[in-house]
């Protein structure tokens, strides 16, 4: 028999289902069935399942929509239908490479050949490019065609403009769904809301607004939620996922936010509320103190038998923390996931483009920074600019050399395991990263440490039945787990004075499908004021 709150469950549901709007926005919060309902929405409509498509940003997202979805629809990224979109109209060059931080990359150069700054990104995000002289525009134009790539802010300007001038190749869905709307800034907001919109549904959560450096703007969905237009606003308010001692932890966060007017007068009201009731919370706060990492090895054996999943969350600003939380659990045999450094990501494609063609801008463009200083740098952009070269034609032979020896360092690594670089190309390896050569030695033993500690640890139980993720908050978007993790949690990483503080707060909190452990320092001085409304809650 169903309980009371599985009816109301369903009513909402139905509501969105029995709607005859064909513009539909649904502002919900995390784990409350948004990816169960589109599966409804989708059944309901008819047609192929080529004529229907479901997009969100996250790769993660897409993966987990696609196994449910995938079989009614066509799931992708956002970035991954405009790429598409771009390349069937031919908007995307031949020569032109796809590259993510290329209007960083363009900024800079404005600042080293002008000596002002200029927000390439957020000029395209915001639509302001328009507004830009056409010097602004024929200098972007111009440095996109000396590195041969493209922003994908840019891609998506492209297509917009495209798209508005040629109303007629304008793709035609049956359906198109949307997640994480709150997500989306501007420019992104338009393509979908003024091309995409012939039977669309929205869905998101101004409460968990992740990508501010690419311009996310939640007043996109609060505008189509909250003021009169053409679109019916739904909510969803059962969370299944989290249990009801998160769920109210949350929720108790989101009323100071309110309260103190941290959240914006326009928030979009909804309610969330607890499917799942417990006796027990499942929040615990674990001390612990300066630079012992003791209590979240002692937590994670006591779990090691369930079988259960982990998710390690860390705040943007603590990376050191987490490299070293990283490597004290490497060396106990835990097997943790984690993300490459973007820096070091950046690197070995550079170097890869070098390997394939030398004179590459970008490649070198990339490389400049690990090997001159930034005035050097600067002179060497403004310098190719003034006088329409390329920069392998300005780099002096010895630097062409370096990068050619490290490019046989990162091919003898590649092509086998028992070939190993010269001292003169380990140290121009290590030279490239910002490593002093003379501590190749200490390198190499710490190495060595690594492989002995991980041999001594092999024989635990807890490698073989648990499975660790670690990344930080932004990047956990999409994921969950039985045990979440926040360390560390102190009140320099977790405020309540912004509405991006609160963003991060929620997303982190709300990974949690079995228990959330919040890993705060001992001192009281150095504890978030955060922990104080979790026993609110609790009361």
């Amino acid at each position: 028999m169903a309980t009371n709150k599985e009816k109301d469950r369903e009513e909402y549901t139905k509501k969105i289902l029995d709607s005859d709007s064909n513009k539909k926005v649904i502002v919900a919060g995390p784990g409350t069935g948004k990816t169960f309902t589109f599966g409804e929405y989708l059944k309901k409509i008819p047609g192929n399942r080529e004529n229907k498509i479901v997009m969100t940003f996250i790769n993660p997202l897409v993966d987990d929509l696609n196994s449910d979805l995938g079989e009614k629809a066509i799931v992708r990224t956002f970035d991954g239908f405009v790429k598409k979109e771009c390349e069937e109209h031919n908007l995307i060059k031949s020569d032109e490479q796809y590259f993510l931080g290329a209007n960083k990359i363009i900024s800079e150069d404005h600042d080293y050949i002008f000596g002002t700054k200029k927000d390439f990104s957020h000029l395209f995000n915001t639509l302001d490019i328009e507004n830009e002289s056409e010097d602004i525009q024929n200098f972007v134009k111009k440095q996109n065609e000396f590195y041969k790539f493209v922003d994908p802010s840019v891609i998506k300007y492209r297509l917009y403009d495209h798209f508005n001038k040629h109303q007629h190749e304008i793709p035609r869905y049956d359906v198109v769904i949307i997640d994480e709307f709150q997500d989306f800034n501007k420019l992104e907001a338009k393509i979908v809301v003024e091309h995409l919109s012939k039977n669309i549904l929205l869905a998101g959560d101004d409460d968990q607004v992740l990508f501010e450096f690419k311009g996310s703007n939640p007043d996109c969905i609060r505008e189509l939620f909250n003021k009169e237009n053409d679109y019916e606003s739904f909510t969803l308010p059962y969370c299944s996922r989290c249990p009801a001692s998160v769920v109210k932890f949350v929720n108790r966060i989101i009323e100071y936010s309110k309260k103190h007017t941290i959240f914006p007068a326009d928030r979009c009201d909804k309610q969330y509320l607890p499917f799942r009731e417990e006796e027990i919370s499942s929040v615990k706060f674990v001390p612990y103190g300066m630079g012992s990492m003791f209590p979240i090895e002692r937590e994670l054996k006591d779990i090691r038998d369930r079988n259960a999943s982990v998710l390690i969350l860390h705040p943007y600003g603590a990376t050191n923390e987490a490299e070293r939380l990283y490597e004290y659990l490497t060396l106990r045999g835990f097997k943790v996931n984690r993300k490459k450094k973007e820096v070091k990501k950046k690197v070995f494609e550079a170097l890869d483009t070098l390997s394939n063609d030398q004179r590459s801008n970008l490649g070198w463009r990339i490389i400049l920074p690990f090997l001159f200083s930034k005035s050097e740098v600067k002179k060497m952009i403004k310098r190719c600019y003034d006088e329409n070269k390329n920069i392998f034609d300005i780099v002096e032979i010895e630097y062409k050399q370096k990068v050619k020896d490290v490019i046989t360092v990162i091919q003898h690594f590649k092509s086998s395991k028992t070939k190993t670089p010269t001292t003169g190309q380990s140290d121009t390896l290590l030279k490239l990263f910002n490593m002093e050569a003379s501590k190749i030695g200490i390198s190499d033993d710490r190495k060595n440490k690594i492989r002995e500690m991980k041999r001594k640890y092999l024989g635990y139980k807890l490698n073989n039945t648990l499975t660790i993720e670690m990344c930080n908050i932004g990047n956990s978007k999409g994921l969950s787990a039985d045990y979440v993790f926040i360390y560390p949690f102190s009140k320099q990483h977790f405020k309540l004075q912004y509405p991006q503080d609160i963003y991060n707060i929620v997303v982190a909190l709300t990974r949690t499908k079995k228990k959330l452990l919040i890993f705060e320092p001992e001192e009281n001085s150095q504890q978030s004021a955060v922990k104080d409304l979790y026993e609110e809650s609790a009361e």
